[in-house]
């Protein structure tokens, strides 16, 4: 295999990454090609250092167009919740097609600031239903085994009586 004489040469050299002695056109998918994928590649990547100024609806269109010149999008997930806000999950649908983004745009300057990309750590819901093995998440249920029930509120607390009475007041 030339890329195994590409890797020994490169190593008699000193240098760590083969990546630098590779062709451009030896792409992601040329890696997958050939086996030498990375164990954490997913079908669905993580985006995050996105700028929080930007409408959800605007995110995920600019999102869309964006990565869908590396393959077929399955699902673009951008919330704005406080947690997951400046971040957002790109479903592809393969590992190829998510490999080539993830190493093309890292650091890509997206409404000003760099974008920062790496694979998600679990299969996204999107994957999981084309591969026919989504299981919904069970609905939340409370320690006495009942679902959400409400909680019957007792008395007003007497706090506010007590202030009046240690001012004088009644």
């Amino acid at each position: 295999y030339p890329l195994c004489a590409l890797a020994v040469s490169a190593l008699d050299l000193g240098c760590h990454s083969v990546a630098k002695f590779l062709e451009p056109e030896m792409s992601a998918a040329a890696f997958t090609d050939r086996g030498l994928i990375d164990p954490l590649a997913n079908q669905t990547i993580y985006v995050n250092n996105i700028n929080e100024k930007v409408k959800k609806e605007e995110l995920k269109k600019s999102l869309y167009a964006m990565f869908s010149q590396f393959g077929a999008i399955l699902d673009v997930v951008a919330l704005k919740t406080p947690k997951m806000r400046g971040q957002a999950f790109i479903a592809f649908a393969d590992v190829t097609s998510a490999s080539k983004a993830l190493t093309a745009l890292q650091n890509y300057p997206f409404y000003n600031k760099p974008i920062l990309i790496s694979y998600a750590k679990s299969k996204s819901d999107a994957v999981a239903k084309l591969e026919g093995t989504y299981v919904p998440p069970e609905k939340r249920k409370r320690e006495g085994g009942e679902p959400s029930a409400k909680r019957p509120r007792g008395p007003k607390s007497n706090f506010g009586c007590f202030i009046r009475e240690t001012r004088g007041c009644q």
